[in-house]
């Protein structure tokens, strides 16, 4: 099961997703080059318009990146992963 988690205006809304999209999820997270975080820490990229952010399993440890380091990596990736948990909620 996953946990689709959404803010705005400090309201923080999680929502159950069917465990049937996982792959399909970790697929984007490989498509958009978000998988390749490590490369990014400590990078900032300066792209406005707000604050994206994706997270996920790598191994054992809870990782991801923002826009604020990724930038269109992972606005691709927030959009996509939006639009098929969007169709996936439990």
């Amino acid at each position: 099961m996953l946990i689709y988690e959404t803010y705005y205006n400090d309201d923080t809304k999680f929502r159950f997703i069917s465990a049937d999209v996982i792959e399909r999820a970790y697929e984007i997270i490989r498509e958009t080059g978000v998988d390749k975080w490590k490369d990014y820490v400590g990078k900032e990229c300066g792209m406005m318009g707000g604050r994206s952010s994706v997270g996920f399993r790598d191994g054992d440890d809870f990782v991801g990146s923002s826009s604020d380091q990724m930038g269109n990596a992972v606005m691709g990736a927030c959009s996509a992963l939006r639009s098929l948990f969007d169709c996936a909620i439990v």
